[in-house]
């Protein structure tokens, strides 16, 4: 089944965030200071220029106010602490390979049998009029190609917009709101509510006219069948 891609992992202790936008892992861990008498956050990036091997770009450890944001930091060279440069290189490495696992499986999705597909043109913006973007239908989602360059090695990069189990039609009309950057998320909500294709278009042409007419019809109406 197809779902929104989340492009970065939270658990105590733990950030990890993949950036399909330059192949990279941001993210911090804690472990124990070099002083061997508490633990600090470390903070990390870790990029692949050459291959399946990451390089460690960046290694600071947080100052000792317990908080993984905190801006007083302290950067560790290269040759000290390899223990901490080779856990920054495990998590990312564990981290961008889920990343691309899921890529792989939306990939082998969207050409199965029962996935629709169609294209998109932009008629709305005069910079981008004319434009096509080849989308996908299953599962109750919109995929479509990232504009991103996907990581050496991956053919494809795919972005993931969960909308619910609504009709081709509903959908494809979504999808160019979503292309052309006009009320898409407004659409989504209205078709997540239940709302058919009819009641999501009055909406959306009530938004457009007036900022909030929407999202009020939205308000009066939602969870109801149209």
């Amino acid at each position: 089944m197809l779902r929104e891609i989340e492009d970065h992992l939270e658990k105590p202790g733990l950030w990890l965030s993949y950036w399909v936008s330059g192949d990279r892992v941001t993210g911090h861990f804690r472990a124990s200071h070099s002083n061997q008498k508490e633990t600090r956050t470390y903070h990390f990036e870790c990029e692949w220029p050459d291959g399946p091997t990451p390089q460690v770009k960046s290694l600071t450890v947080a100052g000792k106010v317990d908080e993984p944001w905190h801006t007083e930091t302290k950067g560790i060279g290269l040759n000290k602490r390899p223990d901490l440069h080779v856990k920054a290189r495990q998590l990312a490495t564990k981290w961008r390979d889920t990343k691309i696992a899921e890529q792989r499986a939306i990939s082998e999705r969207i050409r199965r049998p029962d996935a629709a597909r169609f294209i998109v043109k932009d008629e709305h913006w005069l910079m981008n009029r004319g434009k096509t973007v080849e989308y996908f239908w299953a599962d109750g989602c919109l995929v479509r190609p990232c504009f991103y360059k996907p990581p050496q090695g991956v053919a494809e990069w795919w972005d993931v917009i969960e909308i619910g189990p609504v009709d081709l039609e509903t959908a494809e009309y979504i999808a160019k709101l979503h292309l052309e950057m006009r009320k898409a998320d407004l659409a989504i909500e209205a078709a997540r509510s239940g709302l058919g294709l009819a009641r999501i278009r009055a909406i959306v042409a009530a938004e457009e006219d007036e900022t909030g007419a929407g999202t009020r019809m939205l308000s009066g109406v939602s969870g109801r069948s149209a």
